[in-house]
């Protein structure tokens, strides 16, 4: 079942949040859509008990996408180059119209934008590894 949020008030920040907790972000599949000004980021949502850890991921596993729109600029460093980082938080700082997001291993994807909008599209897609 494919399930969208969107938010654009950071004061519901939190529902996003408890969407990407503990999933598993690929870091191969972050994109910019500059045509959109759009920060797409992939992520894995696992199927159920019976998903494997393959790797830092369990698979079978959801495609889901956690989309950062009206971005102006931003940066992604990855020190590790684990591939699969998995997701804790995301903070907003309303001063420097900046979103970090955070993970357990360390990667660090900071965009600033111009109008806070994130949306988290939940797909029915199924990716095996």
């Amino acid at each position: 079942m494919a399930n969208r949020l969107r938010i654009t008030d950071p004061q519901e920040l939190h529902r996003l949040v408890g969407l990407i907790h503990d999933r598993w972000l690929d870091a191969e599949a972050v994109t910019f859509d500059s045509e959109n000004s759009t920060l797409n980021i992939r992520y894995l949502r696992e199927t159920g008990p019976l998903s494997a850890l393959i790797g830092r991921a369990r698979f079978p596993a959801f495609e889901c996408f956690l989309r950062i729109s009206h971005v102006q600029s931003f940066s992604v460093q990855d020190q590790e180059k684990v591939r699969f980082y998995d997701m804790n938080t995301v903070r907003y700082d309303p001063k420097s119209m900046s979103l970090e997001l955070k993970t357990g291993v360390p990667i660090k994807i900071l965009a600033v934008v111009n109008r806070f909008d994130l949306t988290v599209d939940e797909t029915d897609a199924i990716v095996q590894n």
